[in-house]
């Protein structure tokens, strides 16, 4: 049939994070450009692949991972956010699809994450915005919220019944 299954590059994904993290990619080529993300602990210091190989779940992760500033759980702390645990976070998140850190990524599915991931980060910003407010979940402030999320009852003195006796 002559179908084929069209895969992501090192070079595509790699220049995509920095110009995600810096606005741009100040870098011209594959070994600056790699050099930049070694620096920041992007990639691993072992990481040697040609940039025109197919980019591993893990090696992805990772970078993204350290661009959106995913802390993780245990695990991914003790690792220093290393592609497996990076890999395992970002699926717990539900912006990669559970998988091995070794697969390598189709263009479709870097499409898929990396929407996801954006949809995260706008999700975490709305979620800080709605708390520096002093809002919680849906706009309303947590005092009034009832235990079962229902809006609970103004507890304002012009509000309240006259105590017994009053």
């Amino acid at each position: 049939w002559g179908f084929r299954t069209l895969v992501i590059t090192c070079i595509g994904v790699q220049q995509a994070a920095v110009e995600y993290a810096d606005g741009h990619d100040p870098t011209t080529t594959w070994d600056e450009r790699l050099a930049v993300l070694k620096q920041r602990g992007w990639v691993v210091d072992g990481f040697a692949e040609d940039g025109s190989l197919a980019m591993q779940r893990g090696a992805l992760s990772k970078a993204l991972a350290h661009a959106m500033d995913i802390r993780g759980g245990v695990m991914m702390h003790v690792t220093g956010r290393s592609p497996r645990y990076a890999a395992r976070e970002l699926a717990y998140l539900n912006i990669l699809q559970p998988s091995t850190e070794n697969q390598v990524i189709s263009g479709l599915d870097y499409i898929g994450i990396i929407s996801r991931a954006q949809d995260y980060l706008t999700m975490q910003q709305a979620k800080a915005a709605a708390e520096a407010t002093g809002a919680g979940p849906g706009g309303a402030s947590p005092s009034t919220v009832g235990p079962d999320g229902s809006p609970a009852p103004d507890p304002s003195p012009d509000t309240q019944a006259p105590a017994p006796g009053a």
